[in-house]
């Protein structure tokens, strides 16, 4: 199974368990984090993207984690590939949620960010609204490993 597969099944397997609405809506920052930590078990190079409102002040994540400026969305990235909660998408479709959901027709879109990045998950936790914690995302790609009596590979 590539890559790209496999990140699509997870995310169908999570929007079924959990649905899809669950997936973003606040919880974004939550299901990439988790995506993420799943493709880096299987020894893949995950990045994060966030998608936030234009601010001249905010250029990189450090600066947006010291300012007042709405996140309006978290993506998973893996070889220049953007994954939400719908499965594979394009930076298009970014600035159309932005305009649909926050009626921004110009935001902010901050790529290539390490998983590990101190700020990101600072701003994951205090900028959007979760609820559902990234470890029950986690543990249920984990479960889906045990379920099958084996283990999925990308």
């Amino acid at each position: 199974m590539n890559e790209n597969n496999y990140i699509n099944e997870l995310i169908e397997k999570a929007a079924e368990k959990f649905g899809r609405i669950n997936l973003s809506n606040g919880n974004c920052g939550q299901f990439s984090l988790a995506l993420a930590q799943q493709l880096i078990d299987k020894e893949l190079k995950p990045k994060i993207g966030v998608l936030h409102r234009y601010d001249e002040e905010v250029t990189d994540l450090d600066e947006l984690a010291s300012q007042e400026v709405p996140v309006y969305h978290v993506v998973l990235i893996l070889n220049d590939k953007i994954f939400d909660s719908t499965g594979e998408i394009t930076t298009y479709d970014l600035v159309e949620f932005s305009k649909r959901e926050y009626r921004d027709s110009e935001p902010s879109y901050i790529k290539d960010i390490g998983v590990n990045e101190i700020f990101l998950h600072s701003i994951i936790e205090s900028e959007t609204n979760w609820y559902i914690p990234k470890e029950k995302f986690y543990n249920f790609f984990k479960s889906l490993e045990i379920k099958n009596k084996q283990k999925i590979k990308p």
